[in-house]
């Protein structure tokens, strides 16, 4: 029996919600990870987010296995102090079905919900002060009040800080962002549970050759990967740009987590000019059909930068930290990684050599040729990161632990 299975019959028979305010709940590891572990253990999972074809919106990936799925609670706003504000509430409400969820909750009785990031946190703390039952705080995103601009965003954020600070835990992805949040929401890290956006171990990991048979790319080549959002903050524009200079035997994939709107600046770019070693692949992929790409590539791309005005694109992205799942999963097949941005991926490299952080995004094509050169150190490196300090099996016991005390405890908890 492994470590931390003891207090996991306690989730047998519970009733568990998730409040993910956004449609990416299937294609975060940490998220998977979780909701397989309860429904293992006979638990069951709904799980309150966006539908997943909405208008406007990439298409994500469909939510998998034994979990129901409900709308996003949003209250009903007649005036939410902006004119956009206002409208996007009416439409949330009306059109994508808030109001099935309000009507939906009044009947759920949980035994335990977790509400993701801002807006997540607010509606699970709306239902649990009603009901007396444990809240988790997970943070992805970490909001700063002197970054914002709006006043409903100061609103959203005074909310969230009385919501995080009623949560019985607080779930992050390490020792960076754990201080980050305690300092701007005024917590206390004793709250605090590590655990980083990543997948579980494997006993097996092997190789594939997912992309070259999709794509059809000779074996001489060195597929080189860039997944996940694909806009101004990842460096679209600069990659696109620096693929003409380099090694030849290189080749670009970029493989979007979501299906883009139609002319997406970007993409469009990159069809209208038929690069030759670019390659798109803008098909959601399930987690297994995704794990099977990345284990296809050769080197993968972790790309941030800083974005003003907008407000989860700040100080959030300068402290990355170990909420890239595209990292973790890098680090589990043994790619080496060319970084950009995030403080987190400096500091890790004086530890654990798993690849090169640019100073400027100039010198890409020079790091290829850097790694390509010691790419077996580096390979080995990226999988010693991963089994040391990122997969999910390393943090579930403790995450397991607390929450089978908040369960337990449920009874003798003081009211709100």
């Amino acid at each position: 029996m492994s470590l931390g299975a003891m207090p996991n019959s306690i989730f047998n028979n519970k009733n568990i919600a998730f409040f993910n305010p956004r449609q990416d709940f299937a294609t975060n590891p940490s998220l998977l990870c979780l909701t397989e572990e309860f429904i293992k253990h006979n638990a069951h999972v709904d799980v309150y987010m966006p539908g997943l074809y909405m208008r406007g919106c990439g298409r994500y990936p469909p939510l998998e296995g034994n979990i129901s799925q409900y709308p996003f609670p949003r209250k009903l706003e007649f005036w939410a102090g902006e004119v956009g504000k206002t409208l996007s509430n009416w439409k949330w409400y009306f059109v994508h079905s808030s109001w099935k969820a309000e009507r939906i909750l009044k009947e759920k009785k949980y035994d335990l919900v977790f509400g993701i990031d801002s807006e997540g946190i607010i509606a699970a703390y709306q239902y649990a002060s009603r009901n007396r039952v444990p809240i988790v705080y997970i943070c992805y995103e970490i909001i700063f009040r002197d970054e914002l601009l709006r006043r409903s965003d100061y609103k959203e954020k005074d909310s969230e800080i009385k919501a995080s600070q009623r949560a019985d835990m607080v779930i992050i992805q390490d020792k960076w962002r754990a201080k980050l949040l305690a300092d701007e929401n005024n917590l206390d890290e004793q709250q605090f549970i590590y655990l980083p956006v990543s997948p579980r171990s494997s006993s097996t990991i092997q190789r594939t050759n997912y992309l070259r048979k999709r794509f059809n790319i000779p074996n001489g080549k060195i597929v080189v990967l860039h997944s996940g959002s694909f806009e101004d903050w990842t460096y679209a524009e600069e990659l696109i740009d620096s693929v003409p200079k380099w090694p030849e035997k290189v080749v670009l994939v970029i493989h979007t987590r979501y299906s883009p709107v139609k002319k997406h600046k970007y993409i469009s770019r990159i069809q209208e000019n038929n690069f030759e070693n670019i390659i798109l692949s803008t098909e959601p992929l399930y987690r297994q059909a995704y794990e099977q790409m990345v284990a296809s590539a050769d080197i993968g791309l972790v790309l941030y930068k800083k974005r003003p005005v907008f407000k989860s694109l700040q100080k959030n992205i300068e402290t990355i930290g170990f909420s890239s799942g595209k990292f973790s999963y890098y680090m589990k097949y043994g790619l080496p990684v060319i970084a950009a941005g995030g403080g987190t991926y400096h500091e890790l490299l004086k530890e654990y050599h798993f690849g090169i952080s640019l100073n400027s995004f100039d010198e890409m094509p020079e790091a290829l040729s850097k790694v390509i050169s010691c790419y077996q150190k580096h390979s080995d490196e990226a999988k010693r990161l991963f089994s040391e300090k990122l997969a999910f099996d390393l943090y579930w016991p403790a995450t397991s632990r607390k929450l089978a005390h908040l369960l337990r405890s449920r009874n003798h908890r003081i009211a709100w």
